[in-house]
């Protein structure tokens, strides 16, 4: 979930707070949403919002209000615009800069819901993997009451809104998953099984509350029933993506068959137990190594290799609908992933993230990447040939290092390119970085693309063999040359 929101200045004067969850709306100290005038002016506030203390250029607000049929006053309406927020925002417009070539909104750390709502949700996991249950319920709770509604709601169509909806979305699924998970440790499994058999008609595709409503039911004394909401899934599955439940919900079909005492609920004096993980629920941050008198360990910079592919409907759809597909081919993408040696670290809407070479760096690790682009891209196109208009699919790949944090969130440079790029492809194509053309020159075929800033896959050279796993570099790579 990094990146989903800049970063934030301490500050005095006015509280600004902008609610991303729900629709947009501003409220200054704490008082009633402030009227902000008609839709684009609305919308203007909310591009500054999402790039809060960086400069927006004048000409990318122009791009992000009117796209590319712009009225000739555009600039002029801009200007006119910026001065009405300023006024409609009383004290706390000074907060919004003319700064050339553009403007730019100051805000201060949480002045942002989804800023706190993320805030509290870290906070909530790693008191949960602590092992106090109580704690991370409390913080859980208190995340989730910041929802209002689907998040940018009266900007759900609106282009820059595409890429923060659906983090906003997963951030709220993450939340509820996780306020679950809290519950069953603290022994208030019958209390859940509503909520989670909401949640699976909801997220069919979605292992993890699966793995949960199981697991509930079971403590509940619904052996039968927990043992049937597996078969569901399997059934769903293999009808959708004709695969086979995870390993792990498979293994937790076997520990219920055979009532594992591991799975009983937990006393009520007991603290947290122990609750198997099911499905996608990301690995539990690793704490910072420490040296004694020296404190927390510098992280360090790591080579790897990152895909970003972007899914969406070629044509406009009801939003369930959308969804619904969406999901399926972003879980088809996570496998193709997997398989290639890659790691999910993000399953976003319809973007996901892989990176390869994140566990051990390999000198093939940038081919396998391309190629499981290749295999995607060949995938979703021809199921479209079946189903014309209904997805299309691109991808960019980039090589260099990143920094894994001590929460588990990976930044660096390969990331942040590959998620900005993505957008500005054509459908079906894949895109490369010179980086990572440089690391598989051998083995594929390029033309130059984005006017020279990176390059076109047109296929893979006859006669290179294919990658193998077990060449591996170590942690010894540091640098792509």
């Amino acid at each position: 979930m990094s990146g989903l929101l800049p970063c934030y200045l301490f500050r005095v004067g006015p509280v600004l707070e902008l609610g991303l969850l729900g629709p947009f709306e501003v409220r200054i100290d704490h008082g009633a949403p402030v009227a902000l005038g008609g839709v684009r002016q609305r919308a203007l506030l909310a591009v500054l919002g999402l790039h809060a203390n960086q400069v927006v250029s004048t000409d990318r607000l122009i791009d992000e209000l009117w796209g590319e049929h712009p009225p000739s006053t555009a600039v002029h309406t801009v200007q006119v615009f910026v001065s009405r927020l300023r006024g409609a925002l009383g004290p706390a417009g000074e907060r919004l800069l003319t700064r050339p070539p553009g403007y730019v909104l100051e805000l201060g750390a949480d002045e942002i819901d989804a800023a706190r709502c993320k805030r509290l949700y870290d906070g909530g996991r790693s008191m949960l993997d602590a092992g106090d249950a109580a704690g991370a319920d409390a913080l859980l709770h208190e995340a989730q009451a910041l929802w209002r509604g689907p998040p940018l709601a009266d900007f759900t169509y609106e282009p820059f809104a595409q890429a923060t909806i659906p983090r906003l979305e997963e951030l709220r699924l993450n939340c509820r998953e996780e306020t679950i998970e809290a519950e069953l440790a603290l022994g208030r499994h019958a209390e859940v099984v509503s909520e989670l058999e909401s949640l699976v008609r909801e997220q069919p595709l979605r292992e993890r509350p699966r793995g949960q409503l199981m697991l509930a039911l079971y403590r509940s004394g619904r052996q039968a029933e927990a043992l049937e909401a597996f078969q569901q899934a399997r059934r769903m599955l293999v009808d959708e993506l004709a695969l086979d439940p995870s390993p792990a919900l498979q293994e937790l079909e076997q520990r219920i068959l055979r009532q594992d005492p591991s799975l009983d609920a937990p006393m009520a004096d007991a603290g947290i137990a122990q609750i198997p993980s099911v499905g996608d629920r990301p690995p539990a941050p690793e704490p910072p190594a420490t040296t004694e008198g020296v404190g927390p360990a510098t992280p360090l910079p790591k080579t790897v290799t990152v895909l970003v592919a972007r899914l969406e409907l070629a044509v406009r759809a009801d939003p369930e609908v959308a969804r619904t597909r969406i999901s399926i081919r972003r879980a088809e993408a996570e496998q193709i992933i997997g398989r290639h040696g890659g790691t999910v670290v993000s399953r976003l809407g319809g973007e996901v993230i892989g990176v390869y070479g994140l566990r051990a760096t390999r000198e093939d690790d940038a081919l396998w990447a391309l190629r499981s682009a290749q295999e995607l891209l060949s995938r979703v196109a021809k199921l479209g040939a079946a189903e014309p208009g209904a997805l299309v699919a691109r991808a960019f790949v980039d090589t260099g290092e990143v920094v894994r944090e001590a929460s588990g969130d990976l930044s660096g440079e390969p990331i942040s390119t590959a998620l900005e790029l993505v957008h500005a492809i054509s459908e079906s194509e894949i895109l490369l970085s010179e980086a990572t053309r440089r690391v598989a020159s051998d083995a594929i075929q390029v033309e130059s693309a984005l006017g020279g800033s990176a390059w076109r896959l047109l296929g893979f050279v006859a006669d290179a063999r294919k990658p193998e796993r077990s060449r591996a570099l170590g942690s010894c790579v540091t640098q792509v040359i």
